[in-house]
């Protein structure tokens, strides 16, 4: 039965559903393995449930135990909110404020992190980085209160605020000859070799939607998977790139890369702040909303430079 599962033993079957592993649990908690054994035995036989097989060293989830560490993380995030609004109530502004941006956000969202973070010292900050999949993946399981995101998902039920412009632009080389034009065509852009993120990325559905409103195909002659690895191909001289405007700085001020001045160019996108519409923001994680919603874009700019070419006429 529930009422005789302490809080303890949910917190130890966590670990040991984490690490997958009774002795790496018992590292993480500082218990010996058997005491970690004898606590999920103690959790097992309260719920009259198995919640983990057994394979060689390690052990993996049943189904009630995945179910269990959904509930579980539930648990701990009702219990933080609720530390956070007692704590709101004293006007003390403390909690766990639990982030998460896309890999070419993180150009300048550490930055906007750690500015946050400094003007409240009492926050404790989890700032995670990843896939665009697992970025929102990791929102609908609860594992973080807001992402940093450059488009608006659809299928999902959530609050979206848009904080801050997003340039794309394109690169070549310095060398490369569209480098040395006032201004460049869509049509000869097209005729050029590119370096592209795969099929399926915000990025690579821009640049076919502007093929196709000029009626070519868009066909890179290769594809990457990161913006570091597109900037060391066309820093190569491999061929241009279509990239985030806010990935460039370093490049832009050492000179090993040139924005084309393109017709129609940067294309303009926003970047996002999200969270789930049916889970209640924390009082810290409303407050960095905030912050990134009034003085996001000021940042930004401020860390990134604001350096676009005009757009080509």
């Amino acid at each position: 039965m529930m009422k005789n599962v302490t809080l303890r033993q949910l917190r130890i079957f966590s670990t040991v559903a984490r690490q997958l592993s009774f002795t790496r649990a018992g590292h993480c908690l500082y218990l010996s393995q058997p005491a970690v054994s004898s606590q999920i035995r103690q959790l097992e036989a309260a719920l009259s449930s198995r919640l983990f097989h057994r394979v060689g060293r390690s052990v993996q989830l049943t189904e009630a135990g995945a179910r269990l560490l959904c509930c579980v993380d539930e648990i701990e995030n009702s219990l933080e909110r609720t530390e956070e609004s007692l704590a709101a109530l004293r006007g003390v502004k403390m909690g766990t404020l639990k982030i998460g941006a896309v890999n070419t956000a993180n150009y300048f969202a550490a930055s906007l992190v750690n500015r946050f973070s400094a003007n409240n010292p009492s926050i404790t900050v989890r700032y995670t980085v990843d896939a665009t999949s697992e970025i929102l993946s990791q929102l609908v399981q609860g594992q973080t209160d807001v992402i940093i995101i450059g488009f608006v998902p659809p299928n999902l039920n959530i609050v979206s605020k848009p904080f801050a412009k997003h340039p794309y632009v394109i690169i070549a080389s310095p060398s490369h000859p569209l480098a040395r034009l006032k201004r460049v065509s869509l049509k000869q852009l097209f005729k050029e070799r590119f370096v592209s993120r795969k099929q399926g990325s915000s990025a690579r559905a821009i640049m076919e939607n502007l093929a196709q409103g000029i009626g070519v195909n868009y066909d890179p002659g290769m594809e990457m998977t990161s913006n570091e690895t597109i900037k060391q191909a066309v820093m190569a001289g491999i061929g241009i790139g279509f990239i985030s405007r806010h990935t460039l700085s370093l490049e832009l001020l050492t000179g090993r890369l040139a924005i084309l001045k393109v017709e129609g160019f940067p294309v303009i996108r926003n970047w996002y702040v999200i969270s789930l519409r049916d889970r209640q923001l924390s009082p810290v994680a409303s407050a960095f909303d905030r912050y990134l919603v009034t003085s996001g874009a000021e940042i930004i700019d401020s860390i990134m430079g604001n350096g676009e070419p005009a757009k080509g006429s």
